[in-house]
């Protein structure tokens, strides 16, 4: 089997020209004299046969040639800048391996040689799950190789292309990510930078683990053949940095720019620059948003792509971080009569910790809100784009609406109602939902909190006139996107094809309505609320978001319009807040995902309450 030169296509044994580039194939067959002259040069042999070869080709060394009588060539399996990458089976060890030929040029020039081994002898020193393996740097002998790990599956590169529109769904790219920056954190912590990621750089094994290969060497042949053929080395130009480019600067942040490359094409199918003059928007374009990619990854792929290199994230372990956001928060509230107490806010993976306050982070996107399957005020369907922020797991309960609002050291309201201290709620007990609120019973709830929490209250009072300040860092209303958004399911949901109701097309699975609320009580049939988180969670773990109670949000009812809108806060005034999600007492059609409700601010009834939001900040 032979391969081209130039773009490393296999070839047909008769074949004249490669099929991929028209590159010409060039000759081996001399003539038998010339062989016959060369047979002292390197001789090889096959297994079972005593045959004598002429001069090696190194980019097309044959099934069975036996190098250092060690290793047996079994397939050809790459070919770049580099060299000829080989399969081999080593007889010592009893195990495949893959042999990185050296090119004769390089070999034949010290100074390379001396980088090369340097590299190499770094190389060997890393041992990590994510990188393969350096075993040995072999500069002895007719051959000249690098002895590594030998990974079989794929590229990156074939991953894409495996895809409809060579675009690999968000779920997977941030699994890999995670596993992609996981390693290189571990060769940053070694004081070795890679200079070179890129989709062809990182192989997936047969059990989907992620196999880092080329740290350093690549670059170093890069490098040094273009001091022996006085090129300019430009690498791989749209995987490179600005500082790169610039030849100055260059550090682990090079690779952090690298990586977020390497995201953006597997989500987009191409790298965020490919086209036109490449080094001039490398240096100057800031790359145009992903699209249908949650807004949070977007932020997050392109502060690794910021041109100054201050500006990306500092570490490979900030990357992980941040791809990590999207886990649930557990936050612990510890309240007693007139004694406030700081919360401990800890990560989900405590299970210890005793639950009150428990929210989730619904990473941004663009979703279509409303549905043409409802009614009127559903319509039309537009697209609605919205920042990261957290949402309640659960409805606000009796129990936690009892213990902040029995503190009374809040200043936003000198006076209170009695009930409103004690319990409102029409069905009493601790893990049921507040309920018979109205709409400003909850925000001065969520101001309640956030000052016992000593965080910024979202809302003020002007001239009669409530105002809310959504880049505070307390808690708040949803607004009428927010709540849909998070219902649907987040990015998540949308990927899934969202439900008709919070999680499911079931609408028993996930809601309590007028069908399923009801229980007998000395024969007598009566509904009511039901315990939150007793229905199965939708797909970001949220409850109760179809049916139990209504849940206030922050806008005025108002129509929809067709165009796009990016975190919409409903009209400047109106007469009416709207409410979501339906009830113990309203029909399933009430519980679907898209159909809106409102009640003048002032109404309260047992079938409405509250679900707690936090901006991301």
């Amino acid at each position: 089997m032979q391969f081209c030169k130039k773009c490393g296509n296999k070839l047909d044994n008769d074949a004249e020209f490669c099929p991929k580039c028209g590159t010409p194939v060039t000759e081996n067959n001399q003539s038998q004299k010339t062989l016959e002259e060369n047979t002292d040069d390197y001789k090889t042999q096959l297994r079972g046969k005593s045959q004598t070869y002429g001069v090696l080709n190194l980019e097309n060394l044959p099934a069975g040639h036996i190098i250092d009588e060690r290793y047996e060539i079994k397939e050809k399996v790459g070919q770049g800048g580099f060299g000829s990458v080989y399969r081999v089976y080593d007889k010592n060890m009893n195990i495949d391996k893959a042999l990185k030929i050296i090119p004769e040029a390089i070999v034949s020039d010290e100074e390379a040689m001396a980088d090369l081994q340097a590299e190499a002898r770094t190389m060997i020193s890393l041992n990590h799950n994510s990188i393969v393996r350096v075993y040995d740097f072999h500069d002895t002998g007719a051959v000249k190789y690098i002895d590594m790990e030998f990974v079989e599956g794929k590229t990156l590169t074939k991953l894409k292309i495996e895809h409809p529109n060579k675009q690999v769904p968000e779920a997977k790219v941030k699994e890999l990510a995670v596993k992609i920056a996981d390693g290189l954190a571990y060769a940053h912590s070694k004081g070795i930078i890679h200079k070179d990621i890129k989709p062809q750089n990182v192989m997936l094994n047969k059990d989907g683990d992620v196999k880092i290969m080329d740290f350093g060497i690549a670059e170093t042949v890069r490098t040094s053949m273009s001091r022996i053929q006085n090129t300019t080395s430009s690498g791989t130009l749209v995987y490179m940095s600005p500082e790169q480019i610039k030849g100055k600067d260059v550090g682990k942040e090079a690779d952090i720019y690298s990586f977020g490359v390497v995201l953006y094409e597997l989500l987009s199918g191409h790298p965020p620059f490919y086209k036109g003059d490449i080094n001039y928007q490398i240096l100057n374009e800031k790359p145009v948003d992903l699209v249908n990619v949650s807004y949070h990854t977007n932020k997050m792929i392109l502060k690794c792509l910021e041109k100054e290199y201050k500006n990306r994230f500092r570490t490979f372990q900030e990357c992980i971080e941040s791809l990590e956001a999207d886990k649930p928060v557990k936050i612990k509230q510890e309240y007693s009569n007139n004694v406030k107490k700081k919360s401990k806010t800890q990560v989900n993976n405590d299970t210890k910790t005793e639950k009150e306050f428990e929210v989730i982070l619904v990473m941004g996107g663009t979703f279509q809100m409303g549905s043409n399957n409802g009614n009127k005020g559903e319509k039309p369907v537009h697209d609605v784009t919205l920042s990261d922020y957290y949402i309640g797991k659960y409805q606000v309960t009796q129990k936690e609406w009892k213990k902040v609002m029995s503190n009374n050291q809040s200043t936003f309201y000198k006076e209170w109602k009695k009930n409103m201290i004690n319990n409102p709620s029409t069905f009493r007990r601790e893990n049921l939902p507040v309920e018979c609120i109205d709409w400003f019973d909850a925000i001065k709830f969520c101001n309640k909190l956030s000052e016992i929490e000593k965080l910024q209250i979202c809302y003020s009072r002007n001239d009669k006139n409530i105002t809310c300040n959504f880049h505070a860092n307390g808690y708040r209303l949803p607004t009428e996107a927010e709540w849909e958004f998070a219902a649907r399911g987040g990015h998540i949901g949308i990927n899934r094809n969202s439900f008709t109701y919070s999680g499911s097309n079931d609408v028993n699975k996930v809601a309590w309505h007028d069908g399923n609320s009801g229980g007998k009580i000395l024969n007598w049939l009566t509904k009511s609320t039901h315990p939150v988180g007793t229905k199965e969670a939708n797909e970001l773990g949220i409850h109760d978001m179809s049916g139990n109670i209504l849940e206030w949000c922050w806008d005025w009812k108002g129509g929809y319009t067709g165009e796009l809108q990016s975190n919409p806060k409903g009209p400047s005034s109106g007469i009416y807040r709207v409410i979501r999600g339906g009830s113990w007492c309203h029909n399933d059609f009430a519980s679907r995902v898209s159909c809106r409700s409102s009640k003048s601010p002032k109404r309260f009834s047992n079938k409405i309450g509250l679900r707690l939001v936090r901006s991301s900040l």
